[in-house]
């Protein structure tokens, strides 16, 4: 049996914000939770790529894309082709 410092290790979560602040402070307490936080997605377009190949437990998003409408679109193929990762969305 895993004890609780492997079972946190286990969950990876994928980052993804345009926000170099918020995806650092996020990556530093993830860290400090024994989570392995994956290199932050600064794309909203590289995210179901990233997020196929990485196959992480959590993704936390974003909802601040600049410039961007594919917010809703990118949730709804997530949930689609990746419906065991949980999504996070950040205000």
């Amino acid at each position: 049996m895993a004890s609780d410092e492997e079972a946190a290790a286990a969950v990876s979560v994928l980052i993804a914000t345009p926000r170099p602040v918020l995806a650092e402070g996020l990556q530093i307490l993830l860290t400090e939770l024994g989570w392995s936080p994956l290199p932050n997605v600064k794309k909203l377009a590289d995210l179901l790529k990233r997020a196929h190949r990485e196959q992480p437990a959590l993704i936390c998003l974003d909802h601040d894309w600049p410039g961007d409408d594919g917010l809703f679109p990118t949730l709804v193929l997530l949930q689609e082709r990746l419906p065991a990762a949980k999504v996070m969305l950040l205000y």
